[in-house]
Formats: structure tokens, C-alpha cells, sequence
């Protein structure tokens, strides 16, 4: 997956399939999926054409979390398929990183 990424910056820039199968992989993994940019890869970058982010507040259920997170994710993208020369920007968040930050222990 990742050597079909296109790297940009310290972004990765998945296709549809490989973006569809990440979200698959974080809820393995349990990373909540909180969001995408989509675009098109052209000459200069990457030109943000979309994005799309969701507000579940954390109740204190990670798996919960991620599992609200990851099908909103999977049904966004499902919806907005873009073709070549095109792609998703995936950003998510392990229990780790949500406890730095919120400094809060998810269970």
C-alpha cells in the first residue's frame, strides 16, 4: 500500500482501493479515522478538492470511537470516489495520541 502512495510533504496521498483498505487496517488496529482531504495529484502537489471530518464526541469507549469514526469514514469515501490522477489524505488518531492530547486514558 504504502509504495503506491504518493508521498507529498509528510503526507501520503492514497488511491481509492488503498484509502478503503487503511480504513480497514486502523480499525484492526483500533486508530479512530477522523477525517480525509481527497484531491487531485497534479504538477505543483496536491490540490484539496474535499474533506470531510466527523464531531463524535468520545464517551469514554474507544473501540466505540473508533468504530463510529471508521464506518463515517468508510461511507464518506465510499460516496466520493474520484478516479486517476486522484486520492485521500487519511488523518486518525491511536489511544495513545488522544491521551496525550486530551489527557485522558480511553478504555
Amino acid at each position: 500500500m504504502k509504495a503506491r502512495a504518493l508521498a507529498i510533504g509528510n503526507e501520503l496521498i492514497l488511491p481509492y482501493e488503498d484509502a478503503l483498505a487503511a480504513i480497514a487496517i486502523a480499525t484492526q488496529h483500533q486508530i479512530a479515522i477522523l477525517g480525509f482531504e481527497s484531491g487531485e495529484v497534479q504538477d505543483g502537489g496536491f490540490q484539496v478538492l474535499g474533506y470531510n471530518g466527523y464531531d463524535f464526541r468520545f464517551q469514554g469507549d474507544w473501540n466505540a470511537y473508533v468504530l463510529a469514526n471508521n464506518n463515517a469514514a468508510e461511507l464518506w469515501i465510499s460516496a466520493h470516489r474520484l478516479g486517476k490522477n486522484h486520492g485521500y489524505v487519511v488523518t486518525s488518531e491511536s489511544a495513545a495520541e488522544f491521551a496525550r492530547i486530551h489527557n485522558r486514558e480511553p478504555k
